[in-house]
């Protein structure tokens, strides 16, 4: 696509006698890139000149970011700080399950979280950054554009007065989507549920002992409308 804009410009158009593609990079970047993209973003605040910094290489390190931010934001809008076994030690392996019990819950029309958005968005996305997290394949910058444009929704909210929420306290959250939930206890209840049934099914298990580390309700990136 950039190839193409770019021999528009130069050859039909006549613009230009020749235009250099400084975005273009090899499809997948191998260990060796990552070490150095990751050591130059470290020092980044040391180099004087911005033609010293390796910024094709940095760039895709963005994908690390949104795949962070929707995973973090997931556990956030649910409420919950992390998932533990039964020593109290965080289980790394169910990261995107708070965004498949959104999208199983969002599907029913009595669903006790309403969204201002379409959250199966959210799983084309995180899938999307999963391939480069694990692959290190890499797509055309204009597909990371996108992305990080299509989560800023995340953070956009249209109230300027804020939600009347479960103690009768009205709550303008900063940098949040006006994403809210009602019947609370009920929904944790059943995501506790949900998760079992995941873990056992994943781990061929009949039972494991899990628990949920919940937040404050306050402390979640939604308005608790009632428990």
């Amino acid at each position: 696509m950039e190839w193409l804009i770019a021999g528009i410009e130069s050859v039909y158009k006549r613009q230009l006698p020749i235009i250099s593609l400084t975005s273009w990079r090899k499809q997948e970047m191998k260990p060796v890139d990552i070490y150095w993209a990751a050591k130059t973003l470290f020092f980044i605040e040391e180099h004087d000149k911005i033609e010293d910094l390796d910024l094709k290489n940095l760039k895709p390190f963005v994908i690390f970011q949104i795949r962070q931010v929707l995973e973090i934001f997931g556990k956030k809008l649910l409420g919950y700080n992390s998932i533990q076994d039964k020593n109290g030690n965080s289980i790394k392996k169910f990261t995107q399950i708070s965004w498949e019990f959104i999208n199983y819950e969002t599907k029913k029309t009595n669903s006790r979280i309403e969204l201002p958005f379409d959250s199966s968005i959210i799983t084309l996305i995180n899938k999307w950054a999963n391939i480069f997290v694990h692959s290190t394949f890499l797509y055309n910058s204009y597909v990371q554009y996108f992305a990080l444009e299509t989560i800023y929704f995340l953070f956009s909210s249209n109230s300027t007065n804020g939600f009347k929420i479960y103690n009768d306290e009205i709550l303008l959250k900063n940098q949040c989507a006006d994403i809210k939930i009602k019947n609370y206890e009920s929904l944790k209840t059943d995501f506790e549920d949900f998760l079992k049934e995941k873990i056992n099914l994943k781990e061929k298990i009949k039972s494991i002992e899990i628990s949920v580390d919940w937040m404050s309700p306050h402390e979640t990136e939604s308005y608790i409308v009632s428990l």
